[in-house]
């Protein structure tokens, strides 16, 4: 526990790549009267909001430190959500998208519903660890692999893998007490979600990682790609993951999540995990060049960044010479 408890201390320490401030595409920036858009909140925590009404997804945003997640039981920071609800939601909320039961993902889900008033939808694993966070019963729904209306949004959730090589895994079965250790915390099924509003369509995959008929049918004007463990993938994977979320769906811009430090706290400039972790550089340089040679808008940002999801829908794709090759 004494190791542990260092490394833990020192992961601010450790080398990552400087990737740098990103800047918002003013086109893309969503303005005072934008009539749909997405805040980025570190990780795969969105708030999709049009200004009547808002869906959260995960709402992970406490972001407790890497030693504190190794020695201690996980707490919600009570302060820390006040502030970014009250900077992110502009309408009511509607719900809670879970991906999956990992703390990073589902950890302040049952706080972030009680302060909301509105339930949480994820998986069996979720709506368990829901239960065991003394969540009612009426506000802890299991939605995997169905589509539900959200009036304006419609909401379809995916089974789809959870990046390779992943940890705690399994499903949440058991009943215990939160606040708890982070080993509780199992992934379950992992979830995608597509989120359509009248003004866009929005994918979200939080993991980097997708089945060839996972996303089959599936058309979007903005995809949320997680590159979790993508540097850490061989060229053909990444090479797949690209051509199944944003080829195939036909999305027209590409916005990377889950590349940053989740032991980071939010009041700080978002910064990559270390190269111990992943080689996010490498991820994320990947996902930009198949963008440039297929022709779709590539936007990175940093946390509380708002776009315009609207406008996305206003973009064309024009591959270049070279175009992205699928693999089988």
């Amino acid at each position: 526990m004494v190791f542990l408890s260092a490394v833990g201390a020192c992961t601010s320490w450790l080398p990552r790549p400087d990737l740098g401030s990103p800047a918002l595409a003013p086109d893309l920036a969503a303005g005072e009267g934008a009539g749909l858009s997405a805040t980025f909140l570190g990780v795969s925590s969105l708030v999709l909001d049009d200004g009547r009404s808002s869906i959260v997804v995960d709402g992970f945003v406490s972001r407790p430190s890497a030693a504190s997640v190794l020695l201690r039981p996980l707490r919600s920071g009570e302060d820390v959500m006040e502030a970014v609800i009250e900077r992110t939601v502009r309408g009511r909320a509607l719900a809670i998208l879970v991906a999956h039961g990992h703390h990073d993902h589902a950890m302040d889900a049952a706080a972030l519903s009680r302060r909301l008033d509105v339930p949480v939808y994820g998986s069996s694993s979720v709506v368990r660890l829901m239960e065991n966070s003394g969540l009612a019963e009426d506000r802890r729904r299991v939605l995997t692999n169905a589509l539900i209306a959200l009036p304006p949004y419609r909401v379809r959730a995916f089974a789809t893998p959870h990046s390779p090589d992943e940890r705690l895994s399994g499903e949440i079965a058991e009943t215990f007490d939160t606040p708890a250790r982070v080993f509780r915390y199992r992934g379950g099924q992992n979830q995608s979600f597509l989120i359509e509003h009248p003004l866009a369509r929005v994918l979200v995959v939080p993991s980097a990682h997708l089945r060839e008929t996972d996303l089959e049918g599936v058309r979007a004007d903005v995809v949320f790609l997680g590159v979790g463990r993508l540097g850490r993938q061989d060229e053909t994977f990444a090479r797949r993951l690209w051509c199944r979320a944003v080829r195939h769906t036909e999305a027209r811009l590409v916005v990377p999540i889950h590349w940053d430090d989740f032991f980071e706290p939010l009041d700080r400039p978002l910064r990559a995990m270390p190269y111990l972790v992943d080689r996010v550089d490498l991820g994320l340089a990947r996902l930009e060049a198949y963008a440039r040679r297929d022709g779709v808008r590539y936007q990175r940002l940093e946390r509380f960044d708002t776009i315009d999801l609207a406008a996305a829908t206003g973009l064309t794709r024009v591959p270049g010479p070279d175009p992205v090759s699928c693999p089988a």
